[in-house]
């Protein structure tokens, strides 16, 4: 996991770096308990698995990648238990002639949008809201499931130690009297099944504590946002926080 991974600003691009299926999973760890911690609450507090236009056959495919390439045994062998049990979040997306949807997802551990309302969206339509220069998002698709494996970072600033984002959840905004700033980095990968044409998204969610933040780059990063990438990540009015963080 980069953990400077918000220097590089606000990502208008897909920015999508090619990675071999070895490097799919990350190795480390060690913020598993926390991650299963959040996972299990978010199971019980709300539904977290959705499909539509979806099949087994698809399913035991993302099931043979995962148990194949795991970092560490697994004590599940169908997909939803797999789902439940890997730290990751899961995504399947598919496509079928000139129309793109995603089909299944479980998803726990959200950045502040709601899997609920993207089932059978397409790429396009899941991403209208993101402010992104996604030219012929038909064709990323397309790319993603024939090549790859794909990775790419996304990151945010919140202020309090959690992963889980979801709409429903109070989340707390920046506090100048009790001040807590964290780097929620997300690392998204795509795996591509040409043969069944759809991709698997595989979000992995990590924290940067605010010791280890280069404040200076994150000033760097929030500035030179437009205004439109400021509202979507929720920096909009974020003098305070900026002042804050220069201190």
């Amino acid at each position: 996991m980069p953990e400077h991974a918000y220097l590089k600003g606000f990502s208008t691009l897909p920015d999508l770096k090619k990675i071999s299926f070895d490097q799919v999973f990350e190795k480390d760890h060690s913020n598993s308990a926390e991650i299963q911690k959040e996972k299990s609450k978010a199971l019980k507090d709300r539904l977290c698995f959705f499909e539509k236009n979806v099949n087994d056959q698809i399913y035991d495919r993302c099931k043979d990648f995962i148990l194949k390439y795991y970092p560490t045994s697994l004590k599940s062998s169908e997909y939803i238990d797999i789902a439940r049990e890997v730290d990751e979040d899961l995504i399947i997306h598919r496509q079928s002639g000139d129309d793109d949807w995603m089909a299944s997802g479980h998803v726990c551990l959200p950045s502040s949008w709601d899997p609920s309302e993207k089932i059978g969206l397409s790429f396009d339509e899941m991403h209208a809201p993101v402010p992104m220069s996604l030219k012929n998002s038909s064709k990323i698709v397309k790319a993603i499931i024939n090549s790859g494996p794909f990775e790419r970072y996304l990151w945010s600033v919140v202020y309090e130690k959690k992963y889980d984002f979801h709409p429903s959840t109070n989340s707390k905004k920046f506090d100048k009297f009790n001040p807590e700033v964290y780097v929620k980095i997300e690392r998204q990968i795509t795996v591509g099944f040409p043969e069944e044409n759809f991709c698997l998204f595989i979000l992995r969610q990590y924290l940067i504590e605010e010791k280890d933040i280069d404040k200076r780059g994150l000033i760097q990063s929030i500035q030179n946002m437009t205004c439109e990438q400021k509202k979507y990540k929720g920096l909009l009015n974020s003098e305070e926080l900026i002042e804050y963080l220069r201190n």
